[in-house]
């Protein structure tokens, strides 16, 4: 028999295990104590981790002692539903390990440009090292903030914020796609143009002929 709702001095709740067991011609009744570990309380917005390591996220519901959340991986979509008791509160090493892998999967490395829309009003701005001896990039995760940067890849200039954040919040800034380069050749010309040389063939070889090659 199991008695359950019993809370010991300190508040805690516990369940009791009663046995009847025979001795001879006598029973007597033995009982054990068995611990509950409290519910975790968690709400919305919390970074939480499953308790086998596998998976980091953020609370985006909670309903029926279900949660349910969202990475905020490239691509990836809201999942659940885990149950309360599978999860606990992700550390700040944790959510900044696992939003670095993510920035670094995006695209954030040496050279690239992105629009910082959280701290000059989306303004392109380039991750480049400060110094010619510099090996790798500092990333930094503030807790209170939600927030990634890089504390020392971003130099100020202008009017611009000093290493602006790349991630706060859920959100991302966009990475600016490179450039083409204009075609150096006639060749390199129509297949340019695309479809609309397909279409205009003639046209656009006979305007070609008047130029070198």
């Amino acid at each position: 028999m199991k008695l359950f709702g019993l809370k010991d001095e300190n508040g805690k709740e516990y369940v009791l295990n009663a046995y009847t067991i025979a001795n001879g011609t006598s029973l007597y009744i033995e009982t054990q104590v068995e611990s509950i570990e409290p519910t975790p309380k968690f709400k919305i917005g919390d970074w939480v981790m499953c308790n086998r390591g596998c998976k980091v996220f953020k609370i985006i519901k909670i309903e029926n002692n279900l949660i349910c959340g969202t990475d905020f991986t490239m691509g990836s979509e809201n999942f659940g539903n885990w149950e309360i008791r599978s999860l606990r509160l992700a550390t700040a090493s944790e959510i900044e390990s696992h939003l670095i892998k993510e920035a670094e999967r995006r695209g954030f490395v040496k050279g690239i440009k992105f629009k910082s829309i959280f701290s000059d009003k989306g303004a392109e701005r380039k991750l480049e090292y400060f110094s010619s001896n510099q090996e790798e990039f500092k990333w930094q995760y503030l807790d209170n903030m939600d927030a990634l940067y890089c504390n020392n890849g971003i130099a100020t200039y202008h009017r611009f914020c000093s290493n602006p954040f790349i991630y706060r919040n859920g959100q991302w800034c966009p990475i600016v796609p490179d450039k083409k380069p204009l075609p150096k050749t006639k060749k390199d010309f129509m297949d340019f143009l695309g479809t609309y040389c397909n279409r205009h063939c003639d046209s656009v070889q006979k305007f070609l002929d008047d130029y070198e090659d």
